[in-house]
């Protein structure tokens, strides 16, 4: 299991200090990761694999400024004791329980298969956690392998097949029709038009919504975006209308 800053921040809630202006240090790290992990700051800072700064400086103060603000804590820019409660209080929150997930996937990009035929140990052991025998495109199955990784357990069940999870998910609600209200750690499903039949065809895992265009983490692509690829990627998905006046692209409702 990869590196969970929120994690860190509760087994540590006790001994963390106040922060401020100036201070450099490795709870500087741990604050940007936990922040990030909370949607501020840059989305990047979750992945253990990618560096952070260990200074507290003005940028970081604007920040924590503007998480205050959304709490409810008065907006001074310092951490205190009530600022790390209220990190480590959300740890739990559905949200929050997304952004792990990401956080999680993160760590994957950049894998790439053996040989290519959906083959290699992520793939391989993604397929085999869904109920199949690999090699076999592994798009949804990696997505419960990321849940599973980051959170110990799958509260809804995602399989390997992307068409069936879209149908699991129209039978327990978990459709999320509103843009507005897609979060991390949801699903983006590809849908496709195909002689008048909707049909799915592939599936990532959402960081974040940026206006019209889904950033995404995903497997089994590549870097022209293809439903057949070689590896992890993170991807940029515009969602646009179909023929028939509905999105070519849903969403689910995962964590």
């Amino acid at each position: 299991m990869g590196y969970n800053p929120l994690g860190d921040l509760r087994s540590r809630l006790t001994e963390l200090p106040e922060l401020g202006v100036g201070d450099r240090r490795h709870e500087v790290k741990l604050l940007r990761r936990v922040l990030s992990c909370h949607g501020h700051g840059n989305p990047l800072w979750r992945d253990a694999a990618n560096e952070v700064g260990d200074l507290y400086d003005d940028g970081l103060r604007l920040i924590v400024s503007d998480y205050q603000y959304e709490q409810g804590i008065a907006p001074s820019g310092f951490v205190d004791a009530a600022t790390w409660q209220a990190l480590a209080a959300l740890a739990d929150g559905p949200e929050a329980l997304g952004l792990q997930v990401v956080a999680r996937a993160l760590q994957d990009v950049g894998w790439r298969e053996a040989g290519r035929n959906n083959r290699g140990d992520l793939a391989e052991t993604a397929i085999r956690e869904a109920g199949l025998t690999p090699p076999q495109p592994y798009c949804c199955a990696i997505l419960g392998y990321w849940i599973k990784r980051a959170l110990g357990a799958v509260p809804f069940p995602v399989g390997a097949s992307c068409s069936r999870l879209v149908a699991r998910a129209k039978l327990a609600g978990r459709i999320v029709d509103d843009l507005a209200q897609v979060r991390p750690g949801d699903a983006w499903v590809k849908r496709v038009l195909q002689r008048g039949a909707e049909t799915y065809p592939h599936a990532g895992l959402v960081e974040r919504v940026d206006g019209s265009t889904v950033c995404t983490v995903e497997g089994n692509t590549n870097g022209s975006g293809s439903s057949d690829g070689d590896g992890v990627y993170c991807k940029r998905r515009k969602i646009s209308a179909l023929p028939d006046g509905q999105p070519n692209c849903v969403f689910v409702r995962l964590v």
